[in-house]
């Protein structure tokens, strides 16, 4: 199972989600997901995916290999090691010279980093799809099926969806705006849910308040 699924009763659209919060940095904040498979789970993804391959852009020659020359110019980090920070020390090297050494303070591991090259410039498609069924969403904290239990948080409604086209800058951007890594070479979507009980709250009220309208009133008539 995948963080999007559906069931025997809607086996082409999305019905329940998976959260795994230690991998969703929005989540506990936004009520929003980032997910690479069964895409065509979403409501409306099939016009909306057309409408992205319709986008589709590439940047000229010149631009791709100054775009990759930048990217892998920055393709290694190494941390910060502290040299300044250690305390000056003599030795002596092969020829019985006296040399100067600084003892590096505490260090931290090297990181490497592989670029994140956009290859394509297709933009975003962001949309609100229409009324759907409400999605039972189940939260876990592990990072994987195998350790993480699941449990029912409530019913929630997709509210706003993005979709990113693999490789391209948009999703470059998004992955380094939102400190979030992915692999930039999958299609993704993010997605932002709400509670279902707040959208069932608000259209009871609308029935009420209509309810309670005098049927001989001007906008009665007109309706």
């Amino acid at each position: 199972m995948g963080t999007i699924n559906a069931d025997e009763k809607k086996p082409d659209s999305v019905s329940f989600v998976l959260v795994y919060v230690s991998n969703q940095p929005r989540w506990m904040t936004e009520n929003t997901l980032y997910i690479k498979s069964r895409l065509d789970l979403l409501p409306e993804y099939a016009d909306k995916k057309a409408v992205l391959v319709s986008q589709h852009k590439e940047p000229t020659h010149e631009e791709l290999m100054e775009r990759i020359a930048a990217q892998l110019t920055q393709s290694i980090k190494f941390g910060r090691y502290g040299i300044e920070d250690g305390p000056e020390v003599e030795c002596f090297d092969e020829d019985d010279n006296i040399v100067s050494l600084i003892v590096p303070g505490d260090s931290m591991d090297p990181v490497l980093e592989l670029p994140k090259l956009a290859r394509v410039d297709t933009p975003s498609v962001k949309y609100a799809p229409a009324e759907h069924e409400p999605i039972a969403v189940f939260v876990g904290h592990g990072a994987t099926p195998k350790i993480t239990g699941f449990k029912f948080l409530a019913w929630f409604r997709i509210e706003h969806v993005e979709l990113f086209a693999a490789n391209s800058a948009d999703l470059a951007a998004e992955m380094q705006n939102k400190k979030w890594a992915a692999d930039i070479d999958r299609e993704w979507c993010v997605f932002q849910v709400s509670p279902f009980y707040l959208y069932l709250s608000l259209s009871f009220l609308l029935s009420f308040c209509v309810s309670l309208w005098p049927s001989g009133s001007p906008r009665a008539a007109h309706g």
